[in-house]
């Protein structure tokens, strides 16, 4: 800065703005400026240069490649898209991110900087369903000049409701205008008192399966859009006949949660039913237990004594289970077992059969703690507490069985929300 090695001092006139040429410049080195003032009588002022370097780069980065989706998107964030870096003589400064409803269009979101990364989600958006994005890259070299455009396939917002059906209950803690206080304000407002009292089904099914606190409210995280439950806290949705009052073949039960540092001690997730019936899912010894059960013999059906899939878990993790009964191949007490699938974060977990169908249990619903009683793996009854001691985020009931794609899209969805 402020040399003259590559060009010594050249008068350009009375000018404010000129270029040299005939320099022999090294690509991708950088340069400075220097302009002086010449008076009437060849007196010369000080010198100034450039703050900046200038970089001669003979040719435009190349465009990212290889654009692939990587699941689909939700209601308030994009699609992940991964891509291939490009190449530039003198290297990539940064890339360029878009998103709109045409290929290679801005009208959803306009040209942004995202630094040099080589994948990107776009969070904290307000994206419609049933309509195609593409998200678009450019690559920006370290002289500011733009390489072509490459776009993304179309994606999509994955709407669960729409994609499964009979669902029959949706709690989602990143729709605030879901959550209420005892005072009847929601998590949008300023006044909301951060614990919620009732969690809204937004399901849009017939029946509204809305869940109230059991004792005492879990207080709202704000910053994590979950709800964070304790030792005291719980919640719990009245009897009915969708959800345990009636007798099923089908039913799948969803939950996405974050652990905490204590895996070990026995917290309830989820669990319907009583001491002969029901269904649940819970933390204990450092393993996560998916359970049924149906002991009663006048049923008909033969007992079912308490079967269940578990899998190790670790602390302070996010994770996404799927419980899933199926037994729609039912032909009487003689014909063929049902079918139990624990789906743990996209895989299964594992398999179990049930002798029986789940006939009507009123021992009432409890979400992250036991409401009434529960049944546990040695076959015993656990009549309150067992409290989850983490967050909570979604809860999706089904009264049907999904397949293994169908619960890797939820999962899929589940992961590009929470993770």
């Amino acid at each position: 800065a402020g040399g003259n090695d590559v060009a010594g001092w050249t008068s350009v006139g009375a000018v404010t703005s000129a270029s040299h040429n005939g320099l022999s410049l090294t690509e991708c080195s950088s340069y400075y400026v220097s302009v002086r003032a010449e008076d009437g009588v060849a007196l010369f002022s000080n010198h100034s240069t450039s703050p900046t370097s200038f970089v001669y780069d003979s040719a435009l980065p190349s465009a990212p490649s290889g654009l692939t989706i990587d699941g689909d998107a939700t209601p308030t964030n994009s699609a992940t898209i991964n891509w291939n870096a490009s190449a530039d003589n003198c290297g990539i400064a940064y890339y360029e991110y878009a998103i709109g409803t045409a290929p290679g269009a801005s009208d959803t979101l306009t040209w942004t900087n995202i630094g040099l990364v080589t994948s990107y989600r776009r969070n904290g958006m307000a994206l419609a369903s049933a309509t195609n994005y593409y998200t678009s890259i450019r690559a920006v070299d370290n002289n500011g000049r733009i390489s072509t455009v490459a776009t993304s396939a179309a994606w999509i917002i994955f709407d669960p409701p729409a994609a499964l059906p009979n669902m029959i209950a949706w709690l989602d803690a990143a729709d605030r205008t879901s959550l209420f206080d005892s005072n009847g304000r929601d998590a949008t407002d300023p006044l909301f008192n951060g614990t919620v009292e009732n969690w809204l089904d937004i399901s849009g099914s017939a029946n509204d399966h809305d869940f109230n606190s059991h004792l005492v409210a879990p207080s709202y995280s704000q910053a994590n859009f979950s709800l964070q439950f304790n030792a005291t806290t719980g919640m719990t949705t009245p009897n009915h006949n969708e959800i345990n009052l009636q007798t099923v073949v089908q039913r799948n039960i969803t939950v996405a949660f974050r652990t905490s540092a204590d895996v070990n001690t026995r917290q309830i997730l989820y669990e319907e039913g009583g001491n002969v019936r029901g269904m649940n899912m819970y933390i204990f010894n450092g393993s996560l237990y998916c359970g049924f059960y149906n002991i009663v013999a006048g049923d008909g059906d033969g007992v079912q004594n308490f079967t269940f899939v578990n899998q190790a878990l670790a602390p302070n993790t996010v994770y996404f289970v799927t419980w899933v009964f199926d037994y729609t191949n039912y032909a009487g007490p003689a014909g063929p077992d049902g079918n139990l699938n624990c789906y743990v974060n996209g895989a299964l977990a594992g398999s179990v059969t049930s002798t029986s169908r789940l006939f009507g249990h009123s021992g009432a619903v409890g979400l992250g703690v036991v409401n009434n009683q529960t049944m546990i793996e040695d076959g015993s009854v656990v009549g309150s507490g067992a409290n989850f001691l983490g967050e909570i985020y979604e809860v999706m009931l089904f009264n049907d069985a999904p397949d293994l794609t169908d619960v890797g899209n939820v999962h899929t969805y589940l992961g590009n929300k929470w993770n």
